[in-house]
Formats: structure tokens, sequence, C-alpha cells
């Protein structure tokens, strides 16, 4: 009916909005030294005081300090809207992992996976296209602005994101950023 075309209007035009206030942060980036594996925890922390649809757990085995150059608001807007997706189309009573590596001594790692509906494999190639949504979502509400603003925002910290799904069973969003090694930090300090 026309009320709801006016409602998913009214949700495409604030989605576009949304993804313009996402560029317009790149001029207010303020790139630092970030402690990843705290960052992380916050972040994660704070989502499971303010959400009631499940746990997230965050997962690191590495003793290292994990240090990545990252501006911190663009790069959780990013992660909390992964985060948002995971939980989303998340299975009920399955919880979320966010697991924090590192691999090669130059890259940090971060897998959010879910239990849920997955993505169709034809169609893992087109999650990061504006305004697409996966046939398999039925009437879960939703834009398809969430994971193109989190991909411009990752690849505006040097990072880059990538998904492996397998329909009815996980989805595994990796992002990968640079770490920064000692030999950085110690031009940093001079």
């Amino acid at each position: 009916n026309i009320k709801n075309q006016i409602q998913r209007l009214v949700e495409i035009i604030n989605g576009v909005a949304e993804l313009n206030k996402s560029g317009e942060k790149f001029n207010d980036a303020i790139i630092t030294s970030v402690n990843m594996k705290t960052f992380l925890n916050e972040i994660t922390k704070s989502f499971n005081i303010y959400n009631n649809q499940c746990i997230i757990n965050f997962n690191c085995n590495i003793k290292e300090t994990i240090i990545c150059k990252i501006d911190k608001v663009t790069f959780q807007n990013a992660f909390n809207s992964i985060l948002n997706n995971a939980m989303k189309y998340n299975f009920k009573d399955t919880e979320i992992d966010v697991t924090l590596s590192a691999e090669n001594n130059s890259d940090c790692v971060i897998i959010i996976r879910n239990l849920g509906i997955g993505i169709l494999k034809e169609e893992i190639d087109k999650v990061f296209d504006v305004f697409f949504r996966g046939s398999n979502i039925g009437n879960t509400p939703g834009l398809g602005t969430g994971l193109p603003m989190a991909k411009e925002l990752i690849k505006f910290n040097n990072g880059d994101i990538r998904i492996e799904s397998y329909v009815n069973k996980y989805v595994n969003v990796i992002i990968t950023l640079p770490l920064l090694i000692e030999d950085d930090l110690e031009h940093e300090d001079k």
C-alpha cells in the first residue's frame, strides 16, 4: 500500500544520508596508533550491555599487543555496522564470535562470525553494492547500505574486507588491517 511505499522511500533517503555522512567523517579523521585488543574488547562489551538479542564473544589468544594506525571513529562505525548485521541475521539463541589475530607479522585480522541464514554463493560478490539485499532475507528490515558503508570506512583505514559464507550455517566477515610494527612505533615517537 501507499503508506508502506512512503515508509520504504523514507528509509532509502535515510540510508543515502547515512552513506553521505560516512564520507564527511573522512574530513574529521584522526589517525592514531590503536591497541586493537583493547579497542575491540571495549566495543564488544558495550554491544553486550545494550543488546538483548545475543551474546558477542571477543577472542584473542595473542599475548602481544596488536597495534594498528586507524581513525577510531570511522573504524568503529564500520565495525558497529558489521556487528549489527551479524545480530540481525543470526539464528535465535546463538552467539556471535569476534576473533582478533595477527598474520605473518604484517596483518591484523578480525573475523566476525555469526551462525545464521548465510549469504547465497552467487550473491556474495554483491553484498558491498549499495542497496543490495540478499534474496534469502525474508522480511528482515534493512536498506542494503550498512556493508557498503563499512567497506568504504575500512578501506579508508587502509584495510580490506571480505566475506565467507555457507547458507543456513554461518557468515564470516574478515577484516584485514596493516599491523604497526616496532620500527614504525619508534619512528612515530621521533
